[in-house]
């Protein structure tokens, strides 16, 4: 009889717990989640970057965050200023609310004494931003930088500082679906 009762629990590990129905994963398992993430945070962070002086801007999965120069370095210096890392770290808690594969960052600026000053000062800057990216682990591959100098201007050149407009930081990533 104990046999039996074994030999009818071990048959019903076997096939009774098979369904023919398939299971949803859980939504932490879907490939987009990101723990902790949520539509409501990342609006939330929107909105203190704005206020902080950002710029997001949003075209399918592509995110870009736009920050002024000179909210973030003293006029022509790669150098982060102290009161700008509160701004850089809502920057890093927006990305970590998305899965991505790579995240550009590109600094352009206004002209300077030189085309070939202005792009080695751009690129010092992009490689310091992701540098301080990479080093709050925003989970992403790879952080790829460039130096722009003053191409792409986004207003008519007005003065040669960083409180142009056309002086900014750009950081761009696509948001990982599958």
């Amino acid at each position: 009889m104990l046999r039996a009762s074994l030999l009818i629990l071990l048959c019903l590990g076997f096939w009774g717990c098979h369904s023919s129905v398939s299971r949803v994963p859980p939504d932490d398992s879907l490939p987009t989640h990101v723990a902790g993430a949520s539509d409501a945070m990342i609006a939330w962070l929107q909105e203190k970057l704005t206020k902080q002086g950002a710029h997001i801007v949003t075209t399918g999965q592509m995110y870009m965050v736009s920050i002024p120069s000179k909210l973030i370095f003293a006029d022509q210096s790669p150098q982060i200023q102290w009161e700008s890392y509160e701004l850089l770290n809502t920057v890093v808690c927006y990305l970590q609310q998305f899965r991505k594969i790579e995240v550009h960052v590109n600094a352009y600026s206004s002209c300077y004494l030189s085309e070939r000053r202005t792009r080695a000062l751009t690129l010092a800057r992009s490689r310091a931003i992701a540098n301080y990216l990479w080093s709050q682990n925003i989970e992403t591959r790879m952080v790829i930088t460039q130096g722009m100098g003053d191409t792409r201007p986004i207003v008519a050149l007005t003065k040669c500082t960083d409180s142009s407009a056309n002086s900014r930081v750009e950081i761009i990533f696509r948001r990982a679906v599958a």
